[in-house]
């Protein structure tokens, strides 16, 4: 038993090691450089349509979920609804993403 809580020390010991970084120069000519990004999104009207939705039967237990007031949140009106980070639930112009 002795020898295990020695091992499990010096394994504890090793991979708590943290590298440490020299700091090289600290001003960069590439700071003040603005990278202008490329990607473009396209939207007809530049608004999107959020609607509601009833609560999905597919997520149970631990769930998230979001409505616009709270009159709709009372009558389970959602436009929003997840099960833990693994499925999502939204409308989005008449959409059902998932």
């Amino acid at each position: 038993m002795k020898y295990l809580i020695i091992f499990a020390s010096s394994i504890l010991l090793v991979a708590c090691k943290k590298d440490q970084q020299t700091v090289q120069n600290s001003t960069s000519a590439d700071s003040a450089k603005v990278v202008q990004d490329s990607a473009t999104a396209n939207t007809s009207s530049g608004k999107i349509l959020i609607e509601e939705f009833p609560f999905p039967t597919e997520i149970k237990e631990c769930s998230c979920y979001f409505a616009k007031s709270k009159s709709d949140f009372e009558n389970e009106k959602y436009i929003y609804a997840d099960d833990a980070g693994k499925t999502a639930y939204m409308k989005l112009d008449g959409k059902d993403w998932l």
